[in-house]
């Protein structure tokens, strides 16, 4: 009896197996571009980098004159209180104050964030230069419990290595790494170190730059203060 049972179990599935319906898969879809959708792909995102994003965001603005590294410098200028570092003009942590406190839509906020202490460096994030500056945040993070959060733009991505000494002595970064002998123009003594057979090797690099160290700063100090002066 059980197996007349499954029998004919057996036979009317395989009955409505082949007498059911088959529909035709749904047409997709179209994308909207009113409604967020995520690619991960990375050959379709590769070519979308960060410089050109932000190129185009500038480009649907309207607004003239403005480029990718000065659009990144404001972004991170609103974590600043005014004037900041790189917009005077733009919103600042410290637009909207509320008894004497920074406020963002009526509740406390920190004035500036850590994201406001940016470091640059126009080498690529494999080379010793970058793993230097990564070695320096960590360390300058641990020694202030972090407290102190030092942001890291490698590979030129925030500056571009001719522009970086002006960033920095104009405030609009706080810290920047590069070619010093690359300003010879500006002052002589700067390319001392790039002079071939002077110093070979670390050790001999070392004592070189402790040997014009007190030169260097007098220079720098002084070309920061003028700059500083003239706003440019």
């Amino acid at each position: 009896m059980r197996r007349s049972l499954i029998a004919v179990a057996i036979a009317i599935l395989l009955i409505a197996a082949k007498t059911r319906s088959v529909r035709s898969p749904s047409p997709p879809k179209p994308l909207s571009g009113t409604r967020s959708f995520e690619i991960t792909d990375k050959a379709i995102v590769a070519p979308f980098t960060l410089d050109r994003v932000l190129a185009q965001l500038i480009a649907r603005s309207g607004v003239s004159g403005l480029t990718p590294q000065q659009l990144m410098r404001q972004m991170y200028d609103t974590q600043n209180p005014k004037p900041g570092m790189a917009d005077p003009a733009g919103p600042h942590c410290d637009d909207t104050v509320i008894g004497g406190i920074p406020a963002f839509n009526g509740f406390p906020r920190r004035c500036p964030t850590p994201e406001g202490q940016l470091a640059a460096t126009p080498y690529a994030d494999g080379e010793f230069h970058t793993r230097n500056v990564v070695l320096f945040v960590e360390q300058v993070s641990k020694a202030t419990g972090g407290q102190l959060d030092i942001k890291v733009h490698s590979n030129g991505s925030l500056i571009k290595h001719p522009e970086l000494m002006r960033a920095v002595s104009t405030g609009q970064v706080n810290i920047g790494e590069f070619l010093l002998g690359q300003f010879a123009n500006e002052e002589p003594v700067f390319a001392v170190d790039n002079l071939p057979f002077l110093a070979a090797g670390y050790d001999n690099a070392e004592k070189l730059y402790r040997a014009q160290k007190a030169v260097l700063e007098k220079k720098l100090a002084a070309m920061g203060r003028d700059r500083a002066s003239r706003g440019s």
